[in-house]
């Protein structure tokens, strides 16, 4: 789902930019001001694209985390319940020996 929510935005991205430039070209002004408007408009769509990098770098490494931790919980209660398994047992075996 990420892949077609990261192409979804790259077209829109490649969109936007691709009407800029043809509504650059077509517009009856000078070639100074349509390179200054088209200069400008590039300038807006890298810093939102870096924006939206840094937002959804920040999800990933959020998302990431917050799998790592869980992972870590998993390990510590299968820790503990093989801790208690063993003790269970080490008692038992060592009752058996006390029996004989």
């Amino acid at each position: 789902m990420g892949d077609k929510k990261n192409s979804f935005f790259g077209g829109l991205i490649l969109g936007s930019v691709f009407g800029g430039v043809l509504a650059s070209l077509f517009t009856p002004i000078s070639g100074q001001e349509a390179r200054q408007k088209l200069k400008e408009k590039i300038d807006e769509i890298k810093k939102t694209d870096t924006e939206e990098l840094k937002t959804t770098s920040k999800e990933v490494v959020d998302k990431a985390i917050s799998s790592i931790e869980e992972g870590i919980e998993k390990i510590a209660r299968a820790i503990e319940e093989a801790k208690k398994a063993s003790e269970q047992k080490r008692k038992e075996l060592g009752g058996n020996d006390n029996e004989s």
